[in-house]
């Protein structure tokens, strides 16, 4: 993980300093302009060793997510990690729209995604 993050801050560094078009695809696996207004599907990851279970979403999802699926599905057994089965982007929750801010607006999903990515959790979590 620690490799896929000094990747990821490498291309970083290369995008904002070149003056060339950003390949969306190339980051997101998918260009958020061609996709725009529709479905996007991405696979989650659940494991479960005896009594702990592993939730892994993509992106960057904001620490409440973490927070409502232990409360809503997993309790003090449940370990979330960000960045499963890639980076996707940011994920805030939806009230950070409302609010504003560099995440918000970096993000490619819209308000509705906190919703959605929880609930898939939680039923990821109740298959385990």
């Amino acid at each position: 993980m620690a490799q896929l993050k000094r990747m990821a801050e490498r291309y970083a560094t290369l995008f904002y300093a070149s003056d060339e078009s950003f390949n969306w695809a190339s980051w997101f696996g998918f260009d958020p302009t061609v996709v725009a207004g529709k479905e996007v599907t991405h696979p989650l990851f659940f494991l479960r060793i005896g009594e702990i279970a592993l939730a892994a979403l993509p992106g960057e999802p904001f620490g409440a997510y973490s927070r409502r699926l232990r409360e809503e599905a997993g309790g003090d057994d449940l370990l979330v990690v960000e960045e499963g089965n890639g980076y996707l982007c940011y994920f805030p929750t939806a009230g950070a729209y409302e609010e504003g801010g560099y995440e918000p607006t970096a993000a490619a999903f819209g308000p509705d995604s906190e919703e959605r990515m929880l609930a898939a959790g939680r039923k990821g979590l109740e298959a385990i």
